[in-house]
């Protein structure tokens, strides 16, 4: 059965307010934008074309990529303004039709660009050409963390620092042997770890070459292991990073590794296994653009120096957000971990 599409209307109008999209899970950034600047006027989008999810709280809403809604129009008068663009404020969006006020778009620099329409305004129908898409259509960012203007995609990098939070929660201090497809969690934990002490917490596997005792190494299910952990003469706790929301089939059993699945964004764990994609298989594709423009999809792959740079200057403060908010115990090793990435300008808070 293919995914249930969906196409909002307003409810005292009836008119069409947005493309049919398809629910997901709200991401989960871990990262916030930085400030954009008149080069760069644009925020990155925090939702995918195609794409929506509910956000609930103090206000009820669906969050969707701006692109995908129309019929609608700003109230200026409502619009509070950043540096740049439309900030979060008072409902900034109404009907085109009929007037009602439908929602808030954002666009500022360090705000994920978002349009996020009243649960109470508008009604959810299912779309007619919802049979028209293929049960195995790709998403969209596939494996590649660069954003649509080629850019170094900032949802990728805030998820990928989730990932490593999640292996730092799990590795009680010990030092981590990431396999080669892991490499990426490796350099950003290594800019994010910099000027600490616990700067040696992450190691390549091939420094399992000079550790003789049990050791705890992390690395993609769905690529073949490092020979430097599967030849490992002690035992080894293999952190094993799997898709979250997609079925996934664990190692084979062995003698001297010991599995533990470590949930991660399935676009995160498409990049470490480098899976194919195929433009042609996208919506992209759909009117021949593929055959005709894009012929061969051009691969992006960040450097070492990417994601090391982004772990200096984000990934320090994106790792400290997620592990403080677990609110670890004072006197553990998490606590310890957090103070020390902490941001410097919040060290004199109080309580802190």
């Amino acid at each position: 059965m293919n995914p249930l599409r969906t196409v909002f209307h307003c409810v005292p109008c009836g008119i069409v307010l947005s493309n049919p999209v398809r629910r997901v899970r709200l991401p989960e950034p871990g990262t916030t934008p930085g400030h954009w600047n008149d080069l760069e006027p644009t925020s990155p989008a925090l939702m995918e074309p195609g794409e929506y999810a509910e956000r609930h709280g103090w206000r009820e809403v669906y969050v969707m990529s701006p692109g995908d809604v129309y019929n609608t129009r700003f109230l200026l008068v409502q619009t509070d303004y950043g540096c740049l663009g439309a900030a979060p404020g008072e409902p900034n969006m109404a009907c085109a039709s009929c007037g009602l006020e439908l929602g808030f778009r954002t666009q500022d620099c360090n705000c994920w660009s978002t349009t996020e329409l009243l649960m109470e305004a508008v009604r959810a129908e299912e779309s007619p050409a919802a049979e028209e898409w293929p049960d195995d259509e790709p998403d969209l960012r596939g494996a590649t963390p660069i954003d649509s203007r080629g850019d170094l995609d900032w949802l990728w990098y805030g998820r990928l620092a989730v990932a490593c939070a999640a292996v730092l929660v799990r590795c009680d201090a010990e030092p981590i042997y990431f396999g080669t497809a892991a490499e990426p969690l490796l350099d950003l934990l290594d800019g994010a770890l910099s000027r600490t002490a616990f700067a040696s917490l992450a190691h390549p596997a091939r420094d399992l070459e000079h550790h003789d005792g049990p050791a705890l190494a992390c690395a993609p299910v769905g690529r073949p292991l490092d020979r430097w952990i599967t030849a490992h003469p002690a035992p080894i706790r293999l952190l094993g990073l799997v898709p979250q929301d997609r079925s996934w089939q664990a190692p084979a059993a062995s003698s001297h590794v010991r599995f533990e699945p470590v949930p991660v964004e399935h676009h995160v764990w498409d990049h470490l296994v480098d899976r194919p994609r195929s433009l042609a298989a996208t919506r992209w594709g759909k009117r021949g653009l593929a055959e005709q423009m894009h012929r061969e999809e051009p691969e992006h792959r960040p450097s070492r120096a990417d994601t090391l740079g982004h772990g200096v200057w984000h990934g320090r403060y994106d790792l400290w957000r997620w592990l403080d908010g677990l609110a670890p115990a004072e006197g553990s090793w998490l606590r310890e971990l957090s103070v020390a990435l902490l941001p410097w300008g919040a060290r004199a808070a109080p309580g802190r």
